[in-house]
This record gives structure tokens, sequence and C-alpha cells, in this order.
């Protein structure tokens, strides 16, 4: 089998199934074949591309991008968990699953903790399309968790902006408005101290009037400025 990759298609003309894209980490040929076989047999659509070594592994990923990374725990010459590594160094979140002829419960255990999705034994091909079903279901989970987590810190961030130009208008706001408050009600002090001898009702009132509203400016005014002081502080 070469480096640099072989590429694997279904040999069956029956009804394709869901399509897969999977890369086989694999030396022998013919256990190869027997995963695609045991992956169309179970409805699969499989578009298998095999590879043995790192560099045609690493080519793979970004000329072939998977779906699934089936691997094969020994080879010749590289490990497949060594697979994972080039996989976090690529950034990307692909399940890699180890599909070996023999693999102890301990060593399985210990592939998992290091983030090997799961196992098959090459005997035990049945089991491997609803290992896959899985893997892939848990992978889109977590980019749709991903997917409303960068949502959310969007939605917190314009939220922050939308803060921050609150408080601004607040404070420049309330401010623009506190001298000419100020005005009205010195000027309305005065009017109403010269106009108090000529005893005319109606201005009285009018000023009085004049004076509540400006009394209630300043209030709102006042809120105004609490506002922004607690928008400051979250």
């Amino acid at each position: 089998m070469s480096s640099a990759g072989t590429k694997l298609q279904n040999e069956s003309t029956a009804q394709p199934g869901p399509k897969l894209r999977a890369l086989l980490v694999e030396d022998n040929a013919l256990d190869a074949a027997l995963v695609v076989r045991a992956l169309h047999k179970d409805g699969f659509d499989v578009s298998a591309h095999v590879v043995q070594d790192e560099a045609a592994f690493t080519q793979a990923l970004r000329t072939h991008p998977p779906e699934i990374v089936l691997a094969d725990y020994n080879l010749p010459n590289w490990k497949g968990m060594e697979a994972l590594n080039v996989l976090h160094t690529e950034g990307l979140d692909i399940p890699m699953i180890l599909v070996s002829g023999a693999l102890g419960d301990v060593t399985a255990v210990e592939c998992i903790k290091q983030g090997a999705t799961d196992y098959v034994l090459k005997d035990g091909l049945a089991r491997l399309p609803e290992v896959i079903r899985r893997a892939l279901r848990e992978k889109n989970e977590r980019s749709l968790r991903h997917q409303v987590e960068e949502d959310l810190a969007r939605k917190v961030d314009e939220l922050a902006r939308s803060n921050a130009e609150l408080e601004q208008f607040a404070f420049v706001a309330s401010h623009d408005l506190q001298e000419p408050l100020r005005k009205i009600q010195s000027f309305g002090d005065r009017l109403k101290i010269k106009c108090e001898p000529l005893q005319v009702p109606d201005i009285q009132d009018y000023l009085g009037r004049m004076q509540s509203a400006a009394a209630r400016m300043r209030n709102l005014i006042n809120d105004l400025l609490a506002f922004s002081r607690v928008i400051r502080t979250w």
C-alpha cells in the first residue's frame, strides 16, 4: 500500500445510504476493505481514504477532510493514537475510533482518556457502524453547543457595547441638562419674588407649575445619573 494513501469505494451497486467520509489509518489492505464492507453492509455510502504514516495522514486531512478517523492501534512505523496529536495540531474536532486486532481493556480505557472516541476490535466489526453513528451524533451535539456558546458570547459583547453607549449617553445627557435646568429654577425663583407683590394669581400659578416641572426634571436627571453609575459597576 502506498504511503500517499489509497481510496476505497463501495463495491456494491445497492441503493446507497448516508454518505460517510472516512480516513483509515491502516497498513493492511484486506483489513481496510473489511471495514468498508462492514460499514456498507450497515447502510453507509462510504468514501474511505487509507493511509499508514503521519505525513500521508496530515495530507489527507487537508485534501480529503473526513467525518471520522478509524485508526489501527499499531502500525509498523506509526501508532494510531499519534493521529490524535495531528488532529489537535490541525485544530480539528473529528472523532477517532481505534480499530485494532487486539486491545486490552486497560489500554483501551487509557486511549479513551487520552482522547480516542471509542474502540472496536477487528473481529467485532458488526458494532462499528453504531459506534460511528454515536460518535457523529456526539460531534454534532458538540458543534451545536459550540455554536450556542459563540452566539451567547456575541450577544454578551453586543449587550456590553450597548450598555457602554447607554452609559455614555446618560452621563452626557444628564450633565448637559443640569445647566439649563439650574437657570430655569434660578430665574423662576427671581420672577416669583419679583411678582409676589403684584398679587396676580395667574402669574403665581404659572410660576408654581414651572417650578414643579423643573423639580420633576431634576429628579429625572438625578435618576439618570444614578442609572449610569449602576451600569458602570456591572
